[in-house]
């Protein structure tokens, strides 16, 4: 396990370069098809668990970080944008959105 020294630089070096492997292992496999979110989150685990922390709470953001991290087109192919159209449904389709 890698321990981070508690600046705020190697934090943000840390983040930034596991999000950029996560973008690029998205792209990847969604030659293969659409990315399971329970796929996304055990890629995320194996890149976290990489780590020590004191708590869970900072495991959690550190992880948080990451998410935010991912490249916009990426995330939003396993996490699609979701809005509520005229009828009070929720849809994926940004067309119908109220």
């Amino acid at each position: 396990m890698t321990n981070l020294t508690n600046t705020r630089q190697s934090i943000s070096e840390a983040t930034a370069l596991i999000a950029k492997r996560m973008s690029r292992q998205i792209n990847a496999e969604q030659d293969f098809g659409k990315m399971s979110i329970e796929r996304f989150n055990q890629l995320i685990d194996l890149r976290v668990n990489k780590f020590s922390f004191e708590n869970e709470t900072a495991r959690s953001f550190f992880t948080r970080a990451i998410i935010k991290q991912i490249d916009r087109k990426s995330y939003y192919s396993v996490f699609p944008k979701i809005g509520m159209d005229e009828k009070g449904e929720y849809t994926y389709d940004s067309t119908k959105w109220a």
